[in-house]
């Protein structure tokens, strides 16, 4: 049997091509088979691709809202997205989210 990992997200209550400022959060879905993934990984990037952020969470369900304090890193342009894991049959399974690229102006 193969795992099949799915995630992706979205703002909530928030237009990512608008500039983002203080505390946003974002609604996660990940949909896993036949086991739900063990973490989920927020990543903020710059746009050369060198990761600025890693931001860990261990308590995953299906539909997860998480929160992203943009004070975090300075004004400007990132790439966002999520990695979500899970061990299966002796490897590590993963998939990656949709990428979006935010601006942020505090």
């Amino acid at each position: 049997k193969k795992c099949i990992i799915e995630a992706e997200f979205s703002g909530k209550n928030l237009d990512l091509k608008k500039p983002l400022k203080d505390r946003v959060e974002f609604n996660i879905d990940v949909k896993a088979s036949p086991v739900i993934p063990q973490k989920v990984t927020f990543i903020v990037e710059d746009l050369d691709g060198k990761i600025l952020m890693r931001k860990v969470t261990n308590d995953v369900v299906e539909q997860m809202r998480l929160g992203f304090r943009t004070t975090s890193v300075a004004n400007g342009k990132y790439k966002i997205y999520y990695v979500a894991q899970t061990p299966y049959n002796g490897k590590m399974i993963s998939n990656i989210s949709n990428k979006e690229i935010i601006e942020i102006q505090n």
